[in-house]
């Protein structure tokens, strides 16, 4: 009989596929998988996913597959300057002479030379595959997007009893 308690690491009971992350725009997606007596509860952080960019659908009876595509965003207006910094950096050239670095990349078009300091927010393309120890069913799976987090419940399929009859 096959163990059904779900642990944190991938066993052979819930196996876990990842695509390589040396893949450039590619990255995993973090989920908690938990299991109640009667479910199987997925739940993964995936901010500023757009509904139609996420993919969700069963490979096989057991196997759960989760796409998608999260674009690079920044929040700013640059256009009606909402939310603009306007920060000047100084440094010295080859010569000893500060130099002032602005906003303005001074080719006159009106967009800003953007420099990135620090690029923590994970983006790109995504694939997990969940695979699970009992049978699910699947016509009763549902999913929903909330503040950034995808909830997906998987009820676990009822053993069907059947009765035998004695002539």
């Amino acid at each position: 009989m096959a163990n059904s308690t779900l642990k944190p690491d991938p066993t052979p009971d819930l196996t876990e596929t990842t695509p390589s992350t040396t893949t450039k725009n590619r990255f995993i997606p973090k989920f908690d998988v938990k299991e109640t007596t009667t479910t199987y509860e997925l739940h993964g952080s995936l901010p500023g996913i757009e509904q139609r960019a996420l993919s969700i659908e069963f490979i096989d009876a057991d196997t759960l597959s989760i796409t998608g595509k999260i674009e690079r965003y920044h929040g700013m207006n640059r256009n009606k300057n909402r939310h603009r910094w306007d920060a000047t950096v100084s440094s010295v050239d080859k010569f000893g002479n500060e130099v002032q670095d602005g906003n303005d990349d001074g080719d006159g078009d009106g967009e800003e030379d953007v420099k990135y300091w620090v690029e923590e927010r994970e983006y790109g393309e995504f694939t997990r595959l969940f695979t699970f120890p009992i049978k699910v069913d699947q016509e009763k799976v549902w999913a929903e997007m909330r503040n950034g987090v995808l909830s997906v419940v998987l009820p676990k399929a009822r053993a069907r009893k059947i009765q035998v009859f004695v002539n």
